[in-house]
């Protein structure tokens, strides 16, 4: 049972809960016919799926070599070639 109330605690059980979150709603817009809600549910998505990688990005240690997405930018330590 503890192990369940730390998962529960867990930042990745919030994350997850969120996108569901949306999602429920996004489904719930699409079968009211609510086409353009519908269509802002997937913006808040991404959006949020965004944040949530570059947040955990962040927790790992990535910090600054994160893009504005939340990916690993093509940063690679590497210098640029002079010209």
């Amino acid at each position: 049972m503890a192990d369940l109330e730390k998962n529960l605690a867990s930042d990745t059980v919030k994350k997850d809960w969120m996108i569901d979150v949306l999602a429920d709603l996004r489904a719930c817009a699409l079968n009211n016919k609510m086409t353009k809600l519908a269509e802002h549910l997937d913006d808040a998505i991404l959006v949020a799926a965004s944040e949530l990688t570059r947040a955990s990005d962040q927790e790992a240690g990535l910090g600054e070599c994160c893009d504005e997405v939340g990916g690993v930018s093509g940063r690679s330590g590497k210098k640029p070639n002079a010209r």
